[in-house]
């Protein structure tokens, strides 16, 4: 899949000919010495990554999915308007490129690239940024939030922002705000689910340990399967059914290989636009405003894009012939109770601040109410 760069943007080649200038003058007048076998490798490792220097204010993005397919907008087109707004309020100061579809590796990759400043932004996944800061964790507690609204209320307020500034200060990565990368994760599967028991013996594929605890507290078997292997790990059999969203579900065509979806809404799937800390830090302070209104500006077209889809994305779901099943409110506390609890315990070993936790769910209850 090809990147997409900006019109009035310098080159890649241009850039690429300016080092290979330089090379070119310091190969003519080098010598081999001891001391020159450091400045030796260091030219060979400045021709062998890309040349992105903060003094030109060049901003580079890595994002996960394909540019030209309209469904991938929720995330793709949030980045675009921040790109198209930090172009039109920055007179030219910062020109940002982005690069779609993981040209710039897969999502951990992308994300040790921001944090060593090699590129600048990308669109890590709550469980991308977990083994960097266990911490953000918290917000993967099962049937934590009752809605997007409540999500928002806590992820925008005080709590979210103690959460990014740990973030910021353990990793020097930035948060600029909250995302969401489809709508509520349920369960998928093979064979019809309608309460807790139905979990029981089944393989469902979970995306990290955290949230294997709701599967496994009610008898089923959770598996790390890699996602680009899902699909037909669901279609021969590998595993019963999935931790899916409905958004996925319908754009990556699960229906096909998986006829009963229960929406209990156990998860809501988060992902964070980060900056690189260092990077931001070094724009003046007028730079730094328009950065942080773009970054508004395009997170609430993806929550906004997002309020739109979901009372849709069911039944398109159920017009491919899944069967859609719900708990009732009892139920939904018979799957949430042991759950939560299980996993409020998982965490308070992993988190450098525990009591995260008890703000956090006390955030939650009252966002309900």
């Amino acid at each position: 899949m090809g990147c997409k760069r900006n019109s009035g943007d310098m080159k890649f080649g241009e850039t690429i000919l300016d080092i290979w200038g330089q090379s070119k003058n310091f190969v003519r007048n080098f010598t081999l010495t001891p001391g020159s076998i450091p400045k030796l490798c260091l030219l060979l490792f400045s021709l062998s990554v890309p040349q992105i220097s903060h003094a030109e204010k060049k901003l580079v993005i890595g994002l996960a999915m394909p540019e030209h397919i309209p469904a991938m907008k929720l995330v793709n087109g949030m980045y675009e308007t921040f790109r198209d707004e930090v172009h039109k309020n920055a007179n030219g100061e910062i020109k940002v490129e982005i690069y779609y579809g993981g040209m710039l590796g897969n999502a951990d990759s992308r994300l040790r690239q921001v944090r060593a400043g090699m590129i600048h932004m990308s669109d890590p996944a709550i469980g991308n940024l977990a083994p960097l800061y266990p911490d953000i964790q918290v917000f993967s507690l099962p049937y934590l939030f009752e809605d997007a609204g409540d999500a928002w209320e806590i992820l925008d307020g005080p709590v979210g922002r103690k959460v990014a500034e740990g973030m910021r200060q353990t990793t020097g990565i930035r948060a600029l705000g909250w995302f969401i990368t489809g709508d509520f994760a349920h369960y998928s599967s093979s064979q019809p689910i309608k309460n807790a028991s139905d979990l029981a013996g089944k393989k469902i594929r979970v995306l990290s340990p955290i949230n294997a605890i709701a599967v496994r507290v009610h008898g089923g078997s959770p598996l790390p399967i890699p996602f680009n292997e899902l699909y037909t790990a669901l279609r021969i059999g590998v595993a019963d059914g999935a931790d899916l969203n409905l958004w996925v579900m319908d754009v990556l065509r699960f229906y096909e290989v998986q006829k009963y979806l229960f929406l209990d809404k156990h998860r809501l799937p988060l992902a964070v636009m980060v900056m690189n800390a260092e990077f931001f830090d070094s724009l003046p302070g007028r730079l730094q405003e328009i950065i942080l209104s773009a970054a508004r500006k395009g997170i609430a077209r993806n929550r906004r894009m997002m309020k739109v889809l979901e009372p849709e994305l069911p039944k398109r779901i159920e017009a491919t012939g899944v069967t859609i099943s719900r708990p009732s409110p009892e139920e939904k506390e018979i799957l949430a109770g042991p759950a939560l609890s299980v996993s409020i315990d998982y965490l308070r070993g992993k988190m450098l601040d525990p009591a995260l936790i008890d703000e956090v769910v006390s955030a939650s209850r009252h966002a309900r109410h």
